[in-house]
Formats: structure tokens, sequence, C-alpha cells
């Protein structure tokens, strides 16, 4: 009978070994291999192929600064879409090397083509990863000087990474086009930044962006984040379509602001410009 109940129970065992394992990718990686093939070879830029310590092959896209050098800027692009999307991806990675930041624009995890917003979050976990890969490449290349910034979800997702994965290396977060909608594994995530973050999004942003921006701008207060901006673009809407040289412009005026050896006017910080 001892023999019956050890045999039979190994199959549960196993079970359950495996359900604790999680797969290597929950990343959609056919998808992401379609996205590689369509703009690796036409894409501005150093086309690279980024892998994280467990294995996670992931595509990036690297310009070097011309000129004087002040640090690099990693992007993360939105939801389903690739790192030379032509929506604000595109226009800042390779407009903001001429002011002397390098762009490191990663491929993010992404879900099947018709997959809902909530399934973003089983992907969430991928995210550190990707961002720490990309941040061992550019101190490889003797950048130290390093801002985090994404668009959409993308934004999201590098929130996610600076707080549950503070990173010293991290000067800096740009968010464009953030929201704190219900299905963001966490919308307090901002209350823990005390990195200098501009909170960029459109005057005709979605409504998830624009509907949260007080709470945003709350959970800065609460968190005590006295470098923490909002800044209103007027007449933009959620991609900055017809806008990429603002778009570009007040991008790099705050990275002036925050490289290292310049200062934050304090009152400029917690106001959303209109």
């Amino acid at each position: 009978m001892r023999n019956r109940q050890t045999h039979t129970s190994l199959p549960l065992v196993i079970f359950a070994l495996m359900c604790l394992c999680p797969p290597l990718s929950a990343s959609d990686k056919g998808r992401e291999q379609h996205w590689e093939q369509l703009i690796r070879d036409s894409a501005v830029g150093e086309s690279l192929g980024l892998a994280t310590p467990e294995g996670d092959r992931f595509l990036a896209l690297y310009t070097p600064s011309v000129g004087e050098p002040q640090g690099a800027i990693i992007l993360a692009h939105g939801m389903g879409v690739h790192p030379d999307w032509p929506d604000v991806i595109q226009p800042l990675r390779v407009n903001l090397p001429r002011s002397g930041w390098a762009t490191l624009s990663l491929q993010m995890p992404v879900a099947d083509r018709h997959a809902p917003y909530s399934e973003y979050q089983q992907l969430f976990g991928e995210v550190p990863g990707r961002i720490n890969a990309a941040i061992a490449f550019l101190k490889e290349k003797g950048i130290y000087n390093i801002v985090l910034g994404g668009h959409s979800m993308g934004a999201a997702m590098a929130l996610s990474y600076l707080a549950e994965n503070p990173d010293k290396s991290v000067r800096a977060f740009l968010a464009i086009g953030l929201s704190a909608a219900p299905a963001d594994p966490n919308p307090g995530w901002i209350e823990t930044l005390q990195v200098p973050t501009l909170d960029l999004f459109g005057e005709r942003d979605t409504r998830w962006v624009m509907s949260t921006s007080a709470s945003r701008l709350a959970a800065a207060l609460r968190g005590g984040n006295p470098d923490y901006r909002q800044l209103l673009v007027p007449g933009a809407d959620h991609f900055f379509r017809g806008l990429d040289d603002a778009l570009v412009t007040r991008v790099r005026s705050w990275l002036a602001r925050v490289a290292p050896g310049s200062e934050v006017p304090k009152d400029r910080t917690r106001v959303v410009n209109r």
C-alpha cells in the first residue's frame, strides 16, 4: 500500500513543479520575430540581439550620440508594437542623439495580436530582465548617465521596473501617455519614485491618461518626490501625431535639466503646464 501511494503521488508532484516553473517567455515570440524581420535591416541605428540571463533574446536598436555625449535613454514602446514604432518612439530615438543623447530602444514583451489589455499583466515579469540587459549594454559602452523612458504600455512597464526593482543606474524617468487604468497591475507605483520624473501627455490624450492625471500627481506628492513634473502638450493626442518636433523639443529640454551637474528648478515641479 505504501509503494502504491508513492507511485500515484509522483505525477502530482511533477505537475506541481511544472506549475512553479514558468515558461522562459510568456511573450508572443512569433510576433516579436515578425517585428524584427520587418524592421531590422531598415531601421536607423544598430540592430542588436540582447539577451537576459535567463536566455530570453530580444531585439534592441541602438543609436549613438553625435557631438558631446550627454548620456543615454532607454525607450520602451507601447502595447504590442516594436522598437521603431513611428509614433513617439522613432522621433525620439532618431533625433535625441543629435543632442548628445544616445538611444537604446527595446523590443518589449508582446501578447497575441487580439489579446486584451489585461493580458499584458502577465508580461510585466519579463520586463526587468530586458531593462537590466539594456543597462548592462550601455555600461559596457562606458555610458553611466542613463534615463529610462516609455510610451503608453511601455511607460507602465518601465514604471513597474523602477518601483519593484530599484536601480541606482537609472537617473531619471520619462513617462509619455501613462495611465493608471484599473487593468494596470499597480497604479500606485508612482508613489515609490524618487528620481526626476517627467509625466508627459497630450491635451487630447486617451480617456485613461487624462482622467488619472490628478491621481498620478497626488501619488507623487504622497511619495515626496520633489522632481516629479507633469507637462501637458497643447493639441497633442496620445501618439503626438503631427507634433514630433514639439515632443522632441520638450523631452530634450527636460533631459538638459536633469543631466548631471544641472538642477531641476523647484518652482517647475509638481505642476501641470497647460
